[in-house]
């Protein structure tokens, strides 16, 4: 059996004590992350419509449960039957949940059927 060798064990206790010293991660707590920031919420819909309206009146009550009590952004964006809005959620919405969607039923397609057609439909 081989024994390890010395500088493998060096390195080993360096790094071991490096670790141990480091300081440890902590996580922001939602309300932290939320607090001061304002949410977009896109809705597939038309503006002036029922889900529209739905929207509207929802908004104040999601921004006073939300933890840090953000702002809400109703962001009407027809077309395509919703694909619209689900290829700006996909390819140029902010990856850092401050973006939400509200499709409308008729746009309830497979993911591949959506994502295949994605430079023919213009997301703007």
């Amino acid at each position: 059996m081989r024994g390890i060798r010395p500088a493998s064990a060096t390195l080993f206790v360096l790094a071991s004590f490096v670790l141990a010293l480091a300081p440890c991660a902590r996580a922001q707590s939602v309300a932290d992350f939320y607090r001061g920031k304002q949410i977009s919420w896109i809705l597939s819909a038309d503006a002036g419509g029922g889900y529209s309206s739905y929207a509207l009146a929802f908004a104040p009550y999601l921004t006073a449960h939300l933890p840090g009590n953000p702002k809400v952004i109703v962001q009407n964006m027809p077309g395509a039957g919703g694909i619209r809005a689900m290829l700006y959620l996909h390819s140029r919405a902010p990856r850092d949940g401050t973006t939400l969607l509200w499709s409308i039923p008729a746009c309830r397609l497979r993911r591949s059927t959506v994502f295949q057609r994605r430079s023919s439909i213009p997301a703007s």
